[in-house]
């Protein structure tokens, strides 16, 4: 599913008409690459009904194929003066990424509410539970929900909402956002999740949704039993 939402967010930022020529041939480029991964993916079989490292490994390796193709067509949807080589996590070396990290960590927090309301443990894991002493279940739910963090920075910079001293960049700690610009990041997330969008044939807030998520997650987990 994850591959299936950077497709059609890609697909919406060309039917805005908001980029230029070099987007839109990357994205002609990389659309086969994610419809390969994503097929790749649903048509998995596991080779016995534990998981072993081996699957984890396909599946990142799927993922992570798709998602550098990715960040590249995101990077040509954006200004120029804001496109980027590649995503960097921490530090940041771009105001992009910057952005993206903040996002990602308010979103973060809300998956992770939302699985202890619904009675999980945040940190046992599936997908990254070789993630020792790190909230690793969060880690695997957060992936359905990336893009909608990416669809606001892009939007945030193309819209040039911030203030030309939302970021501050450093030789040795990269590129921070900085107070400034923290209030229209957190004033345009909590909008977005405020928003009703439909999804799973419900109409609701996507910070409903998330809760739900994580119930449909719990009541999975407790009837589950593993094999022997």
């Amino acid at each position: 599913q994850k591959i299936d939402n950077q497709q059609q967010l890609l697909q919406t930022f060309l039917r805005s008409g908001e980029h230029d020529a070099p987007f839109a041939a990357e994205v002609e480029r990389s659309i086969p690459i994610f419809r390969k991964m994503s097929d790749n993916l649903r048509d998995w079989q596991p080779l016995s009904a534990r998981r072993s490292d081996d699957d984890a490994a396909s599946f990142r390796g799927w993922e992570g194929t798709a998602t550098r193709h990715y960040f590249r067509c995101l990077s040509l949807a954006l200004p120029e003066k804001y496109r980027f080589a590649a995503r960097s996590k921490r530090p940041a070396y771009d105001p992009f990424n910057a952005l993206l990290n903040y996002l990602y960590g308010m979103l973060y927090a809300f998956v992770e509410l939302a699985q202890m309301k619904a009675g999980l443990d945040p940190y046992t894991g599936v997908l990254h539970a070789d993630e020792y002493n790190r909230p690793t279940l969060v880690f695997d739910q957060i992936e359905i929900y990336r893009h909608w963090p990416e669809r606001i920075a892009v939007q945030l910079l193309r819209d040039d909402r911030l203030p030309a001293d939302a970021f501050r960049e450093t030789e040795k700690e990269g590129v921070w956002l900085e107070k400034s610009g923290k209030g229209v990041v957190i004033d345009s997330f909590l909008a977005y999740l405020d928003e009703k969008i439909e999804y799973r044939e419900q109409v609701r807030r996507r910070a409903t949704h998330i809760d739900l998520d994580a119930l449909r997650l719990a009541s999975r987990l407790k009837s589950f039993e593993p094999s022997k």
